[in-house]
């Protein structure tokens, strides 16, 4: 069967970069037939309109800022069984869609693609590939294998990374949509649905997508390692996941990936401001299943248990005893 893509285009008040991006996709060496544009952005602009018009395009204007629900409001428009995604300052090479379409058409099973990028600044110019890029043969991970090797994966492919160079199935965005439409950033997160489901994971080393770097700032860094990123913006996914209980601990494999998230909920609830920002809030059926996984470290297993009991204290027991533990940290450090 073949498939039918649908690119989703996000942008929220960077209009100078979206014609850029919408260009890349005029100039696909896909046939126009195989493919839908849906751009969803939250202001009306005459040309970029007319830009989006002549490409064949569909314009969504929306006052949603998540990320998450721009992507939750092009999903639900979709036609394609397909789903990549576009961010503003973003550009796809000629090839990426037809690269796309040849691999999902070939390989019925895929649930999720990410090829690799290199980084260019505001006026295209070249600025360097990610770190530790090199070339390897097109990786195809049977889902019956996945959880055993994710890390290795990751490691390899920094597949967690960047929307702009990921595609997935519709199916498992389209059941997720009340969840989707919450969040920040997604990029994790599809790679970490594409765990949850059956299916196979996919990456190829061609360099398909370019990252912009630009003064009007992004969510990552240049040559970040993707543990960095993980651990310090994606804290809310790992919890409401686990809250829905799709996959038990135990089960989803990514030890490292599963260690660091939990570290980092300790960390950032050790924090006295943290705590007025970010609503960390542990059931105690993901407590249970915290302390039963094997593969979480016992240190963090004590820091969840420690945050479950803090949760339900008053809150000025609850902020001395953060304030306690944060001098403490800083002696021990």
């Amino acid at each position: 069967m073949e498939p039918f893509i649908t690119v989703i285009v996000t942008d929220h008040d960077r209009r100078i970069f979206l014609p850029r991006a919408l260009h890349s996709l005029e100039n696909q060496s896909l046939p126009r037939d195989k493919f839908e544009v849906i751009v969803v952005k939250n202001y009306e602009d005459q040309a970029i309109d007319n830009l989006i018009r002549r490409i064949g395009g569909r314009n969504i204007v929306t006052t949603e800022n998540n990320l998450g629900g721009k992507i939750a409001i092009g999903v639900e428009e979709a036609k394609g069984e397909v789903i990549t995604f576009l961010e503003d300052d973003d550009v796809y090479t000629p090839e990426r869609l037809q690269v796309i379409w040849n691999v999902f058409k070939s390989q019925s099973n895929l649930v999720h693609f990410h090829n690799e990028y290199a980084y260019i600044d505001e006026n295209n110019n070249f600025i360097s590939y990610r770190e530790g890029y090199h070339k390897y043969k097109d990786l195809v991970i049977p889902s019956s294998i996945k959880h055993k090797i994710v890390d290795k994966y990751i490691d390899l492919t920094w597949s967690t990374l960047f929307s702009s160079a990921i595609a997935v199935r519709k199916y498992i965005l389209s059941k997720r949509l009340n969840f989707l439409k919450h969040l920040i950033h997604i990029d994790t997160y599809l790679f970490y649905i594409s765990l949850i489901e059956s299916g196979d994971l996919m990456a190829t080393s061609k360099i398909l997508s370019l990252k912009g770097v630009n003064r009007l700032g992004r969510y990552h860094q240049i040559n970040r390692h993707p543990y960095g990123i993980v651990v310090n913006t994606y804290i809310h996914i790992l919890i409401d996941l686990l809250t829905i209980n799709e996959r038990s601990f135990s089960e989803l494999g990514c030890k490292r990936c599963i260690n660091d998230f939990l570290l980092r909920i300790a960390e950032i609830s050790s924090f006295p401001k943290s705590q007025k920002l970010i609503n960390i809030a542990i059931s105690s059926s993901l407590l249970i299943d915290i302390m039963k996984a094997k593969n979480i470290d016992i240190n963090i297993k004590i820091s969840m248990l420690v945050n479950f009991i803090l949760q339900s204290m008053p809150d000025f027991i609850k902020d001395i005893s953060i304030y306690i533990r944060y001098m403490l940290n800083n002696l021990l450090s």
